[in-house]
């Protein structure tokens, strides 16, 4: 293990990725993945950290798209913005395991609201979405 400021980097291995799917009243549909990327430990029996990252795709109607922009999906700006009610959710548990396989971690993401910028648009000149929530974290003993 690697030691970072105190803490040890714990490997972890990959089970399953899944994408989480929102689906809004004007049909758009946003699909989102939360991904792990580090998990940190304080010492061997002490609390672990974990670290995410969010990748957002966004597919809209064409009446909905514009001219393709430099903002990336997820992006959450200071420009105006407006609420989109989830009208569909489909949320997906991730799964891994940590080095020597002794104990398995689930990951979900939980959307708690998502906004659209107004008149901001991807490189494909997809509406720009933000999907904010948090993860739940499950630790378990195999």
């Amino acid at each position: 293990m690697l030691s970072l400021n105190g803490l040890e980097t714990v490997p972890f291995e990959i089970l399953q990725e899944a994408w989480n799917e929102y689906i809004f009243s004007d049909n758009v549909v946003v699909r989102l993945r939360l991904i792990l990327t580090t998990v940190l430990r304080h010492h061997e029996f002490g609390p672990m950290t974990f670290e995410t990252k969010t990748v957002t795709v966004v597919s809209a109607p064409e009446n909905l798209r514009g001219e393709p922009g430099e903002i990336e999906q997820g992006t959450y700006l200071d420009a105006p913005k407006w609420e989109c009610p989830i009208l569909i959710r489909q949320e997906k548990w991730n799964e891994y395991t940590l080095a020597g396989g002794e104990r398995l971690i689930k990951i979900i993401f939980i959307a708690n609201r998502a906004l659209r910028l107004e008149n901001a648009f991807d490189k494909f000149g997809q509406p720009i979405y933000s999907v904010d929530g948090k993860p739940l974290i499950k630790i378990f003993d195999r």
